[in-house]
């Protein structure tokens, strides 16, 4: 009876668990593939650039409340239909959609923890290019928005 318990509570732990980062987890597997130009920043590099001696002159680097980004480029937009069941399954919330004249869509995601967004995905899906960002960190979203706009991702002007 106690191997019974014992197997039934890691079938359920473990199935609580799966479910944790399930969109980061699909993103990454899509490094390497033919047909994905995948960029990661790992929390190694962040950690460098905060550690730098070199400091920029003005205002405060936005990037030391970044752990890590991951930016995906590609064609197939398909990929779309299975990152969307990910993010409600993650718990995503929708912040904010555009659609543009020349038909591009841009969505963005987060998550949110004590007012500070702490996951952020944005996807852009025009005719010819498919892209997603993925940051984890610890930012408001004034922060945020300095943050995209810096990435200079086309589209990223109409984020307000």
């Amino acid at each position: 009876m106690i191997k019974k318990i014992i197997l039934i509570m890691t079938v359920l732990m473990s199935l609580s668990s799966y479910g944790q980062g399930n969109v980061r987890s699909y993103l990454s597997s899509l490094s390497g593939k033919k047909g994905y130009t995948t960029i990661e920043f790992t929390p190694f590099m962040f950690d460098m650039i905060r550690n730098a001696e070199l400091e920029t002159e003005g205002a405060d680097d936005l990037f030391d409340n970044i752990d890590s980004m991951l930016l995906i480029t590609t064609d197939e937009n398909s990929i779309l239909g299975t990152i969307k069941p990910l993010l409600l399954k993650d718990k995503y919330q929708l912040m904010m959609q555009m659609y543009d004249q020349d038909e591009s869509h841009i969505i963005f995601y987060g998550l949110m923890k004590n007012k500070r967004v702490t996951d952020f995905i944005m996807i852009i899906d025009d005719k010819k290019d498919f892209l997603v960002l993925e940051l984890q960190c610890d930012m408001t979203l004034d922060q945020l928005k300095t943050v995209t706009r810096q990435i200079s991702v086309k589209g990223i002007n109409n984020f307000k």
